[in-house]
């Protein structure tokens, strides 16, 4: 038997099989490569949007202003999800403020901006 390592190791609250210690497997989420490929990712998808017809339809705000107001009553909550998934994936939250506010004003924008900007931001932590 090998000196100084055994089968059973010491620990505070008793003892525990070597055989039950299970060794956790890596994640994206620990590699250190993660920070590229979020940019990665982010770079890709603002490349698509730039070079698609998307970027000309985005580029005059009141187009967008006039889709969400075209929606009707779905309009709020086809704007919440869109917040909520792109401040999730990490776009700045600010970016949607304006756009928020001109299309449904400012009290009903600031709400139908925040609740979903404060969603998407504790989306990550509760998936752990």
């Amino acid at each position: 038997m090998e000196r100084g390592r055994s089968c059973i190791e010491l620990r505070p609250h008793g003892y525990t099989m070597a055989s039950q210690i299970h060794t956790a497997k890596p994640r994206i989420a620990d590699s250190p490569l993660k920070p590229l490929i979020m940019l990665g990712v982010m770079a890709a998808l603002f490349l698509l949007i730039y070079i698609s017809p998307v970027r000309n339809y985005l580029g005059d705000i009141q187009n967008v202003k006039w889709w969400l107001l075209s929606l009707g009553w779905v309009g709020p909550a086809v704007w919440m999800g869109i917040v909520f998934m792109l401040v999730a994936s990490g776009t700045p939250r600010l970016l949607f403020c304006p756009i928020s506010g001109l299309a449904f004003g400012f009290w009903h924008g600031l709400l139908w901006t925040q609740v979903p900007t404060l969603a998407g931001y504790y989306a990550p932590l509760i998936q752990r």
